[in-house]
């Protein structure tokens, strides 16, 4: 998987978080009620991974690579220090101290990175 399709993955995926963020489930519906499938039309919130399944358009081999991407910028050690020990994308999305705002930094920082190597 190319850095450009995981840089374009990224940038959908943040735009959903933007929109609203859940813990504990793929995506949620208006009234809070998770919902399965990311991608349906009544989500209006997502967690990371649900973001990023609502926008590989069916890839999973998109879906993995922006995640494993993710997972090793994680800011792991700060988060040891703390006494949390996570090792998973949904661990950090989950993690009752996590807020959109740290779920959004940890996407933008990941878009940076790839940035720097984009040619377009």
């Amino acid at each position: 998987m190319n850095n450009r399709n995981v840089l374009r993955h990224l940038k959908r995926a943040v735009k959903l978080i933007e929109q609203g963020w859940t813990q504990g489930s793929n995506a949620r519906d208006k009234n809070g009620l998770p919902i399965i499938k990311s991608g349906s039309k009544k989500a209006v919130s997502w967690c990371c991974s649900g973001a990023l399944s609502a926008t590989d358009n069916g890839d999973y081999s998109l879906f993995q690579a922006s995640r494993s991407f993710l997972e090793s910028i994680f800011p792991n050690n700060l988060y040891k220090t703390l006494g949390y020990d996570f090792s998973s994308l949904e661990g950090f999305n989950d993690l009752s101290t996590t807020t959109q705002k740290d779920v959004l930094k940890l996407f933008k920082k990941g878009i940076s990175k790839l940035s720097k190597f984009d040619t377009k």
